[in-house]
């Protein structure tokens, strides 16, 4: 769900990609700034559950994780995020 108080909200982790900072946090948000933290928009997240890390190990794509054993990926630098697997998935793996 898109809200403006997605910055203001519980964020939980932080990771660069390239030059831009991509954070995420309760409810599922995920925002980024280009511009050193003064201002935040909000990316596109197919979850509501809270994320507790990020990490990109390059300039574009990155990888989010949270509750429920969630796993999102992104290949555009944070803007937009596609579920990889939940926990309920893996556990049909298993």
């Amino acid at each position: 769900m898109t809200t403006h108080l997605a910055a203001n909200s519980l964020l939980l982790d932080l990771s660069r990609a390239g030059e831009r900072l991509v954070a995420v946090g309760e409810r599922g948000h995920i925002v980024y700034s280009d511009d050193f933290g003064e201002s935040w928009s909000q990316a596109e997240v197919p979850v509501s559950t809270t994320l507790t890390g990020v990490y990109f190990p390059g300039e574009s794509k990155g990888w989010a994780v949270g509750h429920g054993g969630v796993i999102l990926h992104s290949s555009d630098r944070g803007e937009t995020w596609v579920k990889q697997m939940d926990g309920h998935e893996g556990s049909e793996l298993v």
